[in-house]
């Protein structure tokens, strides 16, 4: 792990991932202002901090 892979909150995570993911869908062609894709990369960005990838953080609690 990098040693500032913890400095940011899962917050700013998400929201850094979820910029990423719309460009990602844009260049597919994806319409972001459709209903059923406008709140994807957010979705997608939630998946990868708080399930995916949450138990790289020594720090969170796990039920």
């Amino acid at each position: 792990m990098c040693e500032d892979a913890f400095e940011k909150t899962d917050e700013e995570k998400i929201k850094a991932i979820s910029w990423h993911f719309s460009k990602i869908m844009e260049t597919l062609g994806l319409d972001l202002a459709d209903d059923s894709l406008n709140g994807t990369p957010f979705r997608v960005a939630h998946m990868y901090v708080n399930e995916i990838f949450s138990g790289l953080n020594p720090g969170k609690n796990r039920t």
